[in-house]
């Protein structure tokens, strides 16, 4: 069984690097419908990491207004206004490591591009 597992996986490992070779020779120019535009993988990239940054920043804002009414409903609560201060402050750094990733996924891109 082990064997067949590995003949399976080199079979299918030569496969892979053997069909962007095959596909490369295979010029198929197929007409493209109106309207469609060409778009670089870097692009799409771009584009998901724009829409994910925008919803980590809605939720960022919510767990923000959450912490805030945490602490206003403390209310002297010295247990309750550390939770709320834990929140806010864990959404800050979960900011901050949102924002730092997206600089390293930028750079990558960028890369990729050139």
């Amino acid at each position: 069984m082990k064997k067949l597992i590995i003949f399976i996986i080199i079979l299918s490992t030569v496969f892979i690097l053997t069909s962007s070779v095959w596909a490369k020779e295979q010029v198929l120019d197929f007409p493209r419908p109106k309207g469609v535009v060409e778009t670089s993988l870097p692009e799409v990239l771009g584009k998901i990491i724009n829409l994910a940054l925008y919803l980590v920043g809605g939720v960022a804002v919510l767990f923000l207004i959450i912490g805030g009414f945490q602490f206003i409903m403390a209310a002297g609560n010295p247990q309750g206004a550390q939770t709320a201060k834990n929140t806010v402050l864990y959404v800050i750094i979960g900011l901050v490591i949102v924002l730092l990733s997206n600089v390293a996924v930028q750079f990558i891109i960028q890369k990729l591009a050139s």
